[in-house]
């Protein structure tokens, strides 16, 4: 199984892209100039798909880069090394 295979079994089509648009938009936040697109976004529901995620990118090596809103002025949460973006996104409850 691929990753991006991986990512769509666990997660659904709704929580994984690798559309250039979506990642460019993912690889930036309110830092001028900077852009660094990731190979994939997932968006996962749960701490369990968290977990899985973390798992797998550990396994085979994928850089991880956690993202909120974006709207971060000092780069902190771009992908510099591509990788996998996890959006929280859907993580809004305690």
């Amino acid at each position: 199984m691929d990753i991006t295979q991986y990512f769509l079994s666990l997660l659904g089509s709704d929580s994984v892209t690798t559309n250039w648009d979506d990642l460019q938009k993912l690889g930036s936040d309110e830092t001028e100039d900077l852009c660094f697109p990731p190979q994939w976004a997932v968006a996962p529901k749960n701490t369990d798909q968290v977990s899985k995620i973390v798992q797998f990118c550990n396994e085979k090596a994928i850089p991880l880069t956690v993202r909120g809103g974006g709207t971060g002025l000092s780069g902190g949460a771009l992908p510099v090394l591509g990788g996998v973006v996890l959006e929280t996104k859907f993580l809004n409850s305690i």
